[in-house]
């Protein structure tokens, strides 16, 4: 893997693609409010572990540049230390404001697994590959699935019915100025960690956005695979 094809690897127009081509986001525009609950319950799991893997991420990397970056992004995370303004907190809002009030349902088998792998992959293997999977991976990539999610609710009839009452602050924040801005400091900051790497390094943040990659594209698959479909 040269520095060419990393960026091939990681270009946002592939991404796009990726993203707006998955058939599963067609079908949340279509998807009762009962199936919606089910679906965007489960993507909870993935929030609240987001957080834990940043920390973890932050903890392993010496001091520079991505460390300081992450760390910030760590923190704006779990709300600066207020849990009322930690995104699991603010995603349980959104949640609670579509009608969800069981808050005790378990994560579908198949998500279990590969939230496990996750985990496994992050702790497991190099600092370089963690800062791809967790980093350059799933922080910048999760923005792109977000704001297709967003889009398609908004779209949703059963959605539109009570989207006055919907609290977006989740939604909203992760479409917007803030998490793109995220996502552009994370690839600019990304070289000169390369740089002061060396070695293998730009071979296994590679891998890790790889993981990364094949994680979030089944992701939406999985969900939807897990529901008895209705369509609104």
């Amino acid at each position: 893997m040269n520095i060419s094809g990393f960026y091939d690897l990681v270009s946002t127009e592939k991404l796009q693609k990726i993203v707006s081509s998955d058939p599963n986001f067609q079908l949340i525009s279509k998807l009762d409010l009962l199936s919606l609950q089910k679906i965007l319950y489960q993507y909870r799991f993935i929030v609240q572990d987001h957080a834990k893997h940043l920390e973890i991420i932050v903890s392993r990397l010496p001091s520079g540049e991505i460390k300081e970056l992450l760390e910030e992004i760590y923190l704006e995370e779990i709300g600066n230390h207020d849990f009322q303004k930690s995104h699991f907190y603010l995603y349980n809002s959104f949640l609670k404001s579509l009608g969800c009030t069981d808050f005790s349902c378990s994560v579908f088998s198949h998500l279990s697994y590969n939230l496990v792998q996750y985990d496994k992959a992050i702790q497991n293997n190099s600092i370089s590959y963690a800062v791809g999977l967790g980093g350059m991976g799933t922080e910048c990539i999760c923005q792109f699935y977000l704001t297709e999610l967003n889009r398609q609710l908004r779209a949703n009839p059963a959605i539109r019915k009570i989207q006055d009452h919907v609290d977006w602050e989740f939604m909203d924040l992760h479409v917007g100025d803030v998490d793109i801005s995220h996502r552009i400091r994370i690839r600019k900051t990304i070289i000169q960690f390369l740089v002061d790497q060396g070695g293998n390094s730009l071979y296994e943040i590679s891998e890790g956005y790889k993981f990364s990659l094949s994680f979030w594209s089944q992701l939406f698959s999985i969900l939807s695979q897990n529901l008895s479909v209705k369509v609104s």
